[in-house]
This record gives structure tokens, sequence and C-alpha cells, in this order.
């Protein structure tokens, strides 16, 4: 037996309950100081959830000024939908983003860190003092905020080109470091240096300000005009310019040695200051007088112009100043007298030498009324140089001037001075004209003897330009001593060189038989002797030889050969042909020379 019964089951699903699910990705955003930071927010349903869901974010710590936004702020689920969260404009930090998702009573949260990196540029000192064209220096730090580690570049500008910078290091790698910026100036002023750090879209700057300093020297009055041997002042004042305080030290130059000039101080401290300038000149004219002031590197200068004009004074000239003159002859220049400064005075002459062997006179030692000439005259041997000087005074005034006299003059000499020929043979000497001090003129020879006996010639009785040579040619025809000059002229210069000629017969020998007739027998030798003599100085050898005029006579010598011109030398001589009767032997000797 069975029954049954009917029940109704409803089953329903299982799971989280209807709510919000809401993500972030990234979840931690690093950012440079400017640059948005992002993540993208992921809204869903979260079990049987529907509804519209409003989207909100909020930041901590709120002092940074991070803001943030979402886009969209409100989204519909389902489906499952996204927002943008983009924050900005925070300063370098740590900061954690809040997005908040509500739909009524259904709320959820999600966060995302926010980090802000960025550096700084600091400079130290910010304010420098400077000389002009001096060196000044500042230190660069470069420091990171927020953890930043990239790479600064450095660059730094000027607010004028009168100021000049460098940096020691352009590029900071690491987030931190440090550069030396070094900058000179000029003229004086106040500059602005900028150094600006960049690193991708970050950039940072720091200003230093140059305060270039310096001085300035100048003169009061700029032109003196003053007499020979008074003084003539100027104030020279240094200013100081755009704060300098420094020590300036004056020294003070001239273009020439006639201009003398004294500073009553040196030394200006403070930086400004005033001395005062004396210059003195002794010669008329217009000087230049340059006041410098240093310190340290700094140097300027100012100028004064000195018109020195003279006092009641004169001058004197010669004209000409050099005079070429021959020995003896007189020559002559022009002494003149010139005022100058209003001088009216009388001037007396005289006139000195530095040597003796210069005579001069003047046609006149006494000037009045302050200008006019005398004429200078001198003579002077031998020749040389000399020196005539002209000194004209007038009161405690006194001036000279000099005369160069260039004495010139030649002379006549005979190389050898001595000559021995023969009777009718030619001897030579060679004339030589030599210039004495520069001489240039012509020169006529001539020749002249102390006898008739010796007959003389030159190759040349004219020498121009005052040197040269000429042959002398003397023949004697009398055995003897003579004496042959010869003279050189030129205007009224005559100098003269002689030579001296032996004149001798020439060197010959004689030889004499003794006995020179010889009476002997047929078959017997006979013996004559055969003398050499010399004559006139011969001192040669003689070679004898002998010949008969019969064959019937034979002879020999005892020597063949006489040197040094005189010895004997025996004959012998022998008949060979008997006859009835005597021979008359007759002996002929023929002598030559070696």
């Amino acid at each position: 037996m069975t029954n049954s019964t009917t029940v109704n089951v409803t089953i329903s699903p299982t799971g989280p309950p209807p709510g919000i699910n809401l993500s972030a990705s990234p979840t931690s955003v690093t950012v440079n100081a400017g640059t948005a930071a992002t993540s993208t927010i992921t809204v869903a349903t979260r079990g049987t959830f529907s509804g519209t869901v409003t989207l909100s974010s909020t930041v901590a710590p709120t002092t940074g000024g991070l803001a943030c936004t979402l886009t969209p702020s409100s989204v519909t689920l389902p489906p499952t939908t996204t927002s943008a969260l983009s924050c900005n404009n925070g300063a370098p930090g740590t900061y954690t983003v809040t997005v908040n998702a509500a739909s009524g009573a259904t709320t959820n949260s999600t966060s995302v860190t926010v980090i802000v990196q960025d550096f700084t540029v600091v400079v130290t000192p910010t304010s420098l003092s400077t000389n002009a064209g001096a060196t000044g220096t500042s230190s660069i730090a470069v420091s990171p905020f927020g953890g930043f580690t990239g790479t600064v570049t450095l660059a730094v500008t000027t607010n004028s080109t009168n100021l000049v910078c460098t940096l020691s290091s352009t590029s900071i790698t690491g987030g931190s470091g440090t550069s030396t910026l070094s900058c000179h100036g000029s003229p004086a002023g106040n500059y602005l240096a900028t150094i600006t750090g960049a690193s991708g879209s970050l950039s940072h700057s720091a200003t230093v300000t140059f305060h270039v300093q310096d001085f300035a020297v100048s003169s009061n009055p700029t032109s003196v005009t003053t007499t020979v041997g008074v003084a003539g002042t100027s104030t020279i004042t240094v200013s100081a310019l755009n704060g300098f305080a420094g020590t300036v030290t004056l020294a003070v130059t001239t273009n020439s040695t006639n201009l003398t000039c004294t500073l009553a101080t040196t030394s200006i401290p403070g930086g400004s200051g005033s001395s005062n300038l004396s210059c003195t000149g002794s010669v008329v004219g217009n000087y230049l007088a340059t006041v410098a002031g240093t310190s340290a590197s700094l140097s300027h200068s100012a100028t004064v112009v000195y018109h020195v004009t003279s006092a009641p004074d004169f001058g004197i000239s010669a004209s000409p100043t050099s005079i070429p003159v021959d020995a003896g002859a007189s020559a002559t220049s022009t002494i003149t007298i010139t005022p100058s400064g209003g001088f009216i005075g009388t001037v007396t002459l005289a006139v000195t030498t530095n040597s003796t062997n210069l005579v001069c006179t003047l046609s006149s030692t006494s000037i009045t009324g302050g200008s006019g000439t005398s004429t200078l005259s001198c003579h002077g041997s031998p020749a040389g140089n000399y020196l005539a000087t002209v000194t004209g005074t007038s009161g405690t005034l006194s001036h000279s001037t000099t005369v160069a006299y260039h004495v010139q003059d030649f002379n006549v000499s005979a190389n050898p001075t001595s000559v021995s020929p023969n009777v009718n043979v030619a001897g030579t000497s060679a004339i030589t004209v030599a210039p004495l001090n520069g001489f240039s003129g012509t020169v006529t020879l001539t020749v002249t003897t102390n006898s008739t006996n010796l007959s003389c010639t030159l190759s040349a009785t004219s020498i121009s330009g005052g040197s040269g040579s000429s042959n002398l040619s003397c023949t004697g025809s009398v055995a003897g001593n003579y004496l042959a000059t010869i003279t050189g002229a030129s205007g009224t210069l005559s100098h003269s060189a002689t030579v001296t000629y032996h004149v001798t017969n020439a060197p010959d020998f004689t030889i004499s038989a003794n006995p020179t007739s010889v009476t002997a027998n047929a078959g017997v030798a006979a013996t004559s002797t055969i003398t050499i003599a010399p004559l006139n100085g011969f001192t040669g050898t003689v070679n004898l030889a002998v010949t008969t005029n019969s064959t019937s006579l034979s002879c020999s010598l005892s020597s063949t050969s006489i040197a040094g011109g005189r010895y004997p030398t025996l004959l012998q001589s022998r008949i060979t042909r008997k006859t009835s009767r005597s021979l008359l032997i007759r002996q002929l000797l023929t002598p030559t020379l070696e």
C-alpha cells in the first residue's frame, strides 16, 4: 500500500553579497615635478549589484598641493568600466591618493601611491664683490628631492656681455653634486649670472650678483704751460667705482729725460684721494707725463701734456759740422747765434781744439743783439780727425757747438829704397802713393836725380783716387852712387821719396901667364903659371882650356877649373917634334866661365 505528497523546493545561487569591486593599475607612480601621475581605476560589479557609481579621490598629505581628477567621475554598472586618475602640481614628496566609489549605501575604495621627484640648485655665495678683470667664484650645489637620481645639465647666462662666466662642470650625475662658477667682468658695474639646471622637463635656476669694482685716475689740468726750469703742477685724482675701497699706488713716467716729475704722495688708501704732480722741463718742447695708478691687477692712468717754453736764451750752431780738408790747408765753417725767448744779449765766442795739431781762429769773438755769425777757420797737420769746439757765453748762459775737421793727406814710398845695378843696366823700384784719412785726390809724380850720369823714368806720372803705384826705372852711365828723388804733388800737398842707386861696373876677371915666353929643348917640358884675377867683385868659376898653333907642341894644365875668381894654375908644355933648330913655344889659353 502506498501514498505520496508533493513539496516545492526553490534553490537560490550562492556567492558574495552585492557590491562594488575597485582596483588601481599601477598602484604606485613616480613622476618628476610638474608631470602628471596617472593610474587606471577599474570599477566592477560584485554579486548582483547594479547601479550608478560615483567616483572621488582624496590626497594625503594635503599640504603638498597635489591635485587629482577622475575621468569619468561617474560610471554605471554593469558592465565593468574604468576611470582615469590624473594627479599633478604636487610638491616633491610621497602622497597617498585614495579613490572612493559610492552608490547609495554601497561603497568601496582603493589607493595609489604618488611619488613626486625634483632637484634644487643653490649658489653660495649669492653676491660677490670683485675687481674689474679679476675672477670671482661661487659654488653651485644640486640636491635631489623625492629620490631624484637623474642627470642635471648646468648652463650659465649673464645679463651683460661685460660679464664672462664659466662652469667647472656642466653635468651633474646621480641627482646631486657641485660645480664652480667663475666670472670676471669689466667695466665696473653690477652684473647678474643665472645658472640653470635642467633634467628632462625639470628646470631650476639660481642667480649670483657680481659687484665689479674699479677706480679711475684723472688729472686737472690735463695741459700745463711752463718755462724751462720752472715747475708746472696738476692735481691727480683717484676715484672709486662701484664701491672700490682698495689702496692705489701712483707712479709717474715721462716720454723724455728732458722732463722730470714728482708726486706729492704715491699711495691713495680707501679707493679715493688726490696727489699733486709737479714737473720741470730742462729743454723747450712738448712733453707727456703719464701717471699710472695700480691696485692688485687693476691699472689705470692719466696724462698731462707739458708745453715747456724757453726763458731768454740763445742757440749756437755750425755749418758745416764736418769738413774734409788737405793737411796744411784752411777750411771754414759758419758759426750762427740764434736767440730764443726774446734774448738780446751779447754772446762771447771762444774756440778750443782737441789737439795742438789743429789751429783755429774766429772772424768775430763777440756777437751783439742776440744774433749774428762768425767764421771759424782751421788748418791742421798731420792727417787725422780733429774737433774744434766753439763756445758761446752770455752771463750764466753757455752753449757750444762742434766742427769735425777730417785732415787728409798722402804719402809717397819707394821699395826698394836702395838699388845696385851695373853700368848701363836699368834698376827699378816701386813707387807707392797711399792715402791718409780718406784722401782721394790726384797725385802728380815727378823724378829728379843728383847727377846727369843717372837717367830715370816713371811708368805713370799721375795717380788718381788717392792711391796707386808707378814703376821707377833708372840707368847709370858711370859707376858711382846716385840719388833719385820722386815727388808727389796734389794741390798744396807735396811729399817725396828717394831711391839710392849704387851703379857698379859689371863683374869680370883677367888672365895672365908668368912667364909669358919659355925656351926649352925638344922633348923637355917647360912650364908657366896661369893666374886668374877678379874684377868688380867677380866670384865665379873659370874653366881653362889650352890650344896650340902646332901639333908639335903638346900642353896640359894642372887645373882646368878656377873657383872663386882668383887662383893660379901651372901650364906644362913639351916639344914632341925634333928639328935642326930651337923652337919658340907659343902658348894659347882659352878660359870659359861656368
